[in-house]
């Protein structure tokens, strides 16, 4: 085991964690100035945040997006290896909306550094599952899935999104209340 020390920051939660071929410890996280909602008079900043930590123990911190997100995550596949794709909920920028919610979803490429947005309207996003092809080891091919509640009529619908463009909507029998880390409906008779 070895210590490192860094400048204090606030984390939620983290997207992937691997070793790097030059013996780094890659941490890739969304990264915030204070906790939202918890310090009083706070308004904290968060974006994805990268942490290389060598075998020496020195730290490099990277921004590889400067915007308010959470929720990251990557093909389940890679976790504990190196991962090429990070999905996130984000907040456009452009509605007001309550603390926690997102209204866009995301996906930052870590072979391109590019940062590919989809902006979901009046949809309020959780947070995106991998599903790849069966059978494919190929982690570009598959789906990002996604439970969306519609903020006008509260009807829940799950998004089925192939890299950054939707392909379909399904209607969910019953609103799904926003939630932490997923949520579940009753086995139909």
């Amino acid at each position: 085991m070895r210590w490192t020390a860094v400048e204090s920051f606030w984390l939620w939660h983290t997207a992937n964690a691997h070793d790097g071929a030059d013996g780094q410890v890659v941490l890739d996280f969304v990264r915030w100035s204070a906790p939202g909602g918890l310090v009083p008079g706070a308004h904290p900043t968060g974006n994805l945040a990268r942490l290389l930590i060598d075998p020496a123990g020195r730290v490099r911190e990277e921004t590889l997006v400067d915007r308010p997100m959470e929720f990251p995550r990557v093909d389940d596949r890679s976790i504990a290896a190196g991962h090429r794709q990070v999905a996130t909920t984000v907040k456009g920028g452009s509605r007001a909306l309550p603390t926690g919610d997102a209204d866009t979803l995301g996906w930052f490429d870590a072979d391109t550094d590019s940062f590919v947005t989809w902006d979901a309207g009046n949809l309020s996003v959780g947070e995106q599952c991998f599903v790849p092809v069966p059978g494919d080891p190929d982690p570009t091919r598959g789906w990002w899935l996604c439970v969306a509640t519609d903020r006008t009529d509260l009807i829940s619908r799950l998004l089925v999104i192939p890299a950054a463009d939707p392909v379909a909507t399904v209607h969910l029998p019953q609103r799904v209340p926003a939630g932490l880390h997923g949520a579940w409906l009753p086995t139909q008779e």
